[in-house]
């Protein structure tokens, strides 16, 4: 499963990217409560632990590719409840910034 999910997001930021109508050759990508699919199966059963794991190994291939591809990416703006960063989602992405408690983004016009 992780294999298409890289392949899928692979092939769509490569071709929003590549478009002949994008003119800027990049792409801005927001990701809405990318901790959702991890928080909606806090529990302690075998099923939900494995439903995680799952979870877990498609948000990390995800990323992955976003990170292959950065130079077709203009910004990226994730937004959750918690913060993961020691669960490995974000494999090589050293250049996270938490904007939680900054103003920074308010005047941002991208």
């Amino acid at each position: 499963m992780n294999d298409s999910v890289k392949s899928a997001t692979f092939k769509l930021i490569q071709s929003l990217a590549d478009d002949n109508e994008n003119k800027y050759g990049q792409v801005i990508i927001l990701i809405d409560e990318y901790d959702s699919p991890l928080l909606n199966v806090i529990s302690i059963t075998k099923e939900s632990i494995k439903i995680a794991n799952d979870s877990h190994g498609v948000l990390k291939s995800f990323f992955e590719v976003i990170k292959a591809l950065q130079s077709k990416v203009k910004f990226l703006l994730v937004t959750g409840i918690t913060m993961f960063a020691h669960l490995g989602l974000f494999p090589g992405l050293n250049n996270l910034k938490d904007v939680t408690l900054s103003n920074e983004l308010s005047e941002t016009n991208y």
